[in-house]
């Protein structure tokens, strides 16, 4: 729906339901909510534009920064960082964080049917010496609001190449043939030292763009 400001010049008004209503007719709130709403969605519009393209300076500033980095310490500068990053200014009182999410999925099938590998692989190991294992398993396997996480799935995944289990090891083939990582994500967050010599953020919502 295109927003369009109503004005004095119009003889009729258009409400929400298409009606047309002489301007005549209209009270003085409905006038002054007309021009006050209208300008504010504009003066917020045009906010969320220079954030936009000040969120683009910041990501060129902080690639800039990394690849200069790199630079000086004979590392490859053009090679994307595989995690996250911190630039501080020459007195530490300023702390631009470069934060990269790389989230990763597992599909329900991939999970029951690791599940169902790794139930038997408890089942049938009763040694002492991997009784941690089980406890490793079922935690991973435990769901916080549906969802498994991700990292105590990877801790299960680590110990693939050192064990001879078969059902192990087929549990471990099963979430990594069910898994899918999405497009990543880079967030940045600009903090300064306050007079108590913590860093307090910069709010600029840039998740949001």
């Amino acid at each position: 729906m295109k927003v369009v400001k109503q004005t004095s010049k119009d003889t009729y008004w258009t409400n929400e339901k298409g009606y047309k209503i002489p301007y005549n007719r209209l009270t003085k709130i409905e006038k002054s909510k007309e021009t006050k709403t209208y300008s504010l969605l504009k003066k917020s519009q045009a906010i969320s534009d220079s954030l936009a393209e000040f969120k683009k300076a910041v990501q060129s500033e902080c690639e800039e920064l990394y690849r200069k980095e790199m630079e000086q310490l004979k590392a490859d500068p053009n090679k994307p960082p595989k995690g996250n990053y911190t630039f501080y200014n020459f007195n530490q009182s300023i702390r631009i964080k470069v934060s990269i999410s790389e989230p990763v999925k597992f599909s329900d099938a991939a999970l029951e049917a690791a599940k169902q590998h790794f139930d038997k692989y408890i089942e049938d190991t009763v040694t002492t010496t991997e009784t941690f294992m089980k406890d490793s398993i079922r935690d991973a396997f435990a769901t916080k609001n549906g969802h498994v996480d991700p990292g105590k799935i990877f801790n299960l995944l680590s110990y693939k190449s050192k064990t001879k289990n078969a059902d192990y090891i087929m549990g471990c083939d099963a979430l990594e043939q069910g898994s899918t990582r999405p497009s990543s994500k880079t967030y940045y967050q600009i903090s300064f030292k306050n007079e108590d010599g913590d860093f307090e953020n910069v709010e600029l919502n840039f998740s949001k763009i």
